[in-house]
């Protein structure tokens, strides 16, 4: 039995370490930055990794390379296993090529983004709903703070344990904070 791989698919696998590079960058490291747009567009309560900020000058530079060069690499092996003939195809490949590595890109970082939104909106419909029932005369100001300041030391102690991102898939029940820690 003789097995052989189409030369125009297998210019692809060159690609695919590239994009598993991405996918696990972007999950991974790769969304702080967008969690930190998101704290200058005024999402207060939203946590970023202490990893990131240490390394975050080397981070960012790694972050941009690599999504070049996953776009680099697959319009490239498109271009090889199907256009070799047409040396004007690359362009446009590179650009189809770079609007799929972005729009990967956006919708991983987006997805960190919803399951830490998700964490924190729980725990703050959770405070309003105990203030309802205790009839607790607080404002909303008050409950969101203290909801703000609880979401942090909670992501703070997961990422310390190593954790924090079990945690945010919900893979990992949230840590509970002591008595000392708390307000």
């Amino acid at each position: 039995m003789d097995f052989r791989i189409d030369p125009s698919w297998a210019a692809l696998l060159i690609a695919l370490p590239f994009w598993a590079a991405l996918v696990w960058w972007n999950l991974s490291i790769g969304f702080c930055g967008y969690l930190e747009k998101k704290i200058d567009q005024g999402k207060l309560w939203i946590y970023v990794p202490i990893r990131w900020n240490r390394r975050r000058a080397l981070w960012r530079p790694l972050h941009k390379v690599l999504h070049c060069l996953t776009a680099v690499v697959t319009a490239g092996a498109v271009w090889a296993g199907w256009f070799p003939e047409w040396p004007l195809a690359f362009p446009p490949l590179l650009v189809v090529s770079s609007l799929l590595v972005w729009l990967l890109k956006k919708r991983l970082q987006r997805r960190r983004y919803s399951q830490q939104a998700t964490l924190y909106f729980d725990r703050l419909r959770d405070h309003f709903d105990l203030a309802q029932k205790t009839a607790k005369k607080v404002t909303e100001a008050e409950v969101k703070n203290l909801v703000s300041w609880e979401h942090q030391q909670l992501m703070l102690r997961a990422d310390e344990r190593g954790f924090f991102l079990l945690m945010l898939a919900g893979k990992r029940a949230l840590p509970e904070l002591s008595d000392g820690e708390a307000r």
